[in-house]
């Protein structure tokens, strides 16, 4: 399978890699006509690729267990979740994916680590973004719930669900429902260890034909005193 992890992960590293190549040609192209305003909107979508291509490293380098150095720190898991959905705004848009979101202005603290946590929402939401092929909506919402100590963080998509006798296979490596060598299928299941890494748990709520939606539950950090 490792062969069949290699090929997937080239074909995936690709497409960024491709997008970045037709974004400089259109700009060489438009050079003359080129304002500040375009100009931006095609850098933004060259860096946006670019940390596309480079979360897929991460991704192939954290399953080989190449990137054990980890920094564990409080974290404010608020600011966590806004920084992954800045990294991915350009692709909801380039999508036609509508963004709700329901996040707190208050910092919920957590311990961990900020590129792994970072990983497992862009993970989740990038699935997201390929199981909506015509567009959609994308609901990310954070709450504590104090009660148990916890923090939850919920990913919701409308795309077109999950078979109930396939729910159980989502998280493991290889799973995939897209076409051979359009993805890894290794997304979720990255997602699932690094979560259970972080003492946390993640579930799936699925309706055939009106979306899924990912729940991750972390434990708040709270100051012993």
């Amino acid at each position: 399978s490792m062969g069949y992890l290699v090929s997937g992960v080239a074909h995936e590293l690709n497409h960024p890699l491709n997008n970045i190549s037709l974004t400089v040609e259109t700009m060489m192209e438009d050079m003359e006509e080129l304002n500040k305003e375009n100009l931006k909107t095609y850098l933004l979508d060259i860096l946006t690729q670019s940390e596309r291509a480079k979360h897929i490293i991460e991704n192939l380098l954290d399953f080989a267990g190449a990137r054990r150095v980890t920094v564990i720190e409080n974290l404010d898991i608020v600011s966590v979740v806004k920084k992954s959905i800045n990294l991915i705004a350009n692709q909801l848009r380039i999508n036609k994916i509508d963004l709700n979101q329901d996040i707190p202005e208050k910092a919920l603290y957590i311990k961990g680590s900020q590129s792994k946590l970072e990983q497992i929402f862009i993970n989740i939401i990038i699935n997201a973004i390929q199981v909506m092929k015509d567009g959609g909506i994308l609901t990310i919402s954070v709450k504590p719930d104090s009660e148990n100590k916890n923090v939850l963080i919920k990913i919701s998509d409308t795309g077109p669900g999950i078979p109930h006798e396939e729910i159980k296979k989502i998280f493991e490596p290889f799973y995939t429902t897209k076409a051979i060598g359009k993805g890894t299928g290794l997304g979720l299941s990255v997602s699932k260890s690094l979560v259970i890494e972080h003492n946390g748990e993640i579930k799936v709520e699925s309706k055939l034909g009106a979306g899924t939606t990912f729940i991750i539950i972390l434990p708040l950090y709270e100051e012993t005193v």
